[in-house]
């Protein structure tokens, strides 16, 4: 562990953690602070894992700020050897969601101001528009470089409001209409059954071997992001997922035709809410429409079990539309301090902009 001190001596000292033995270190105190924030990437299970997976040797940079001897907040960083810049940990690999950890709007701000006072580029993707770290953050820079913050990609979630199980969506009467078709020939092709599963350790690797082979079977495979594709990403959701169970929050969902899986999903269960990390259907099925089939029953599922949503991590598509009323808006922030990597990170940043700005146009004339 390597202590910061900060310029000001207002700002409380943060530690700095630099490998997997002072991560699991904090293991305790980052498990108290989960219980503040919103998202399951913010946990120490998604984290750890994306340490284990996605950080090379030196590269890990977990910021933890402390008060009295208490952990009041909590930047998981890395610091990428190929750049000059901290970015949130696991981000360009999995592009989901996340923010920092903290008690409340005081440690925001504090572990705002003692980031910015650490003089490194900071990169900070898809942070929920909510988070009270934005705000805290712009304020810390001024006088102290640049700041500069964008929309980053929304996502979507599905409202559950009935205790009974009985609402399922806001789809209109012909989508249902087509829902009832669309189960009419699934049981025409085989005997249906829906599991809604939480894997333990023992059964974890086998299940999700059948998800990712469900996946592979869909148009993802010739998208190439299927899983099977990409082996780093692969062993990070067997960690995570690994860690989950064993935590008790994992959730796999499939839908079975003629004892065949035909579509999966991969989730779990955080703050009162279902999060979907992967989901995927059989081409084989796709005329009975598989993969809306399985949601319409986990929402069921999720509505009796008195969850309040079903946040569908990722990006907004034109088919989550159909099924849901809310989407979530994210920032990027991104930090330039008054130094020379400020500046080449800066340089950096201006000159890939200016390149995909002129080959979009580029595009655009063709």
């Amino acid at each position: 562990m390597i202590l910061e001190e900060p310029p000001s001596h207002s700002l409380m000292p943060l530690n700095i953690l630099r490998n997997h033995a002072e991560l699991e270190g904090i293991r305790a105190a980052w498990r108290r602070l989960e219980s503040r924030g919103t998202h399951p990437t913010q946990q120490f299970i998604w984290m750890k894992a994306c340490a284990e997976i996605f950080a090379r040797p030196g590269e890990l940079r977990i910021v933890q700020l402390e008060e009295d001897g208490e952990t009041i907040a909590i930047a998981p960083l890395i610091a990428r050897q190929a750049s000059r810049r901290w970015e949130f940990l696991g981000m360009d690999e999995t592009q989901e969601p996340t923010d920092a950890l903290y008690a409340d709007a005081r440690a925001a701000r504090s572990l705002a101001a003692g980031l910015v006072a650490l003089r490194v580029p900071l990169a900070m993707e898809r942070i929920p528009e909510a988070s009270q770290l934005p705000a805290a953050f712009e304020n810390a820079c001024r006088l102290r470089g640049l700041c500069i913050r964008r929309q980053a990609a929304a996502y979507p979630s599905l409202e559950l409001r009935a205790s009974d199980g009985e609402h399922i969506t806001p789809l209109n009467s012909g989508r249902r209409s087509d829902l009832r078709r669309a189960e009419r020939k699934a049981r025409e092709m085989g005997v249906v059954s829906y599991e809604m599963l939480s894997p333990t350790p023992e059964t974890v690797g086998t299940l999700l071997e059948q998800a990712m082979s469900v996946e592979a079977s869909s148009w993802k495979l010739q998208a190439k992001t299927a899983l099977v594709l990409d082996a780093v990403l692969a062993d990070f959701y067997k960690t995570f997922t690994y860690a989950a169970s064993e935590q008790g929050v994992l959730r796999l969902s499939f839908l079975r035709i003629g004892g065949r899986a035909a579509a999966m999903q991969l989730a779990v269960e955080a703050h009162g809410r279902l999060w979907l990390f992967k989901i995927g259907y059989d081409e084989h099925f796709a005329r009975c429409s598989p993969g809306n089939l399985l949601l319409q029953e986990v929402i069921r599922h999720c509505a009796k079990q008195g969850l309040k949503s079903i946040d569908f991590l990722g990006t907004v598509e034109p088919w989550t539309r159909n099924w849901t009323q809310r989407e979530t808006s994210c920032l990027m922030l991104r930090s330039y301090p008054p130094t020379l990597a400020g500046g080449v990170d800066l340089a950096q940043d201006a000159l890939q902009a200016i390149i995909k700005k002129m080959t979009r146009r580029a595009g655009d004339r063709k």
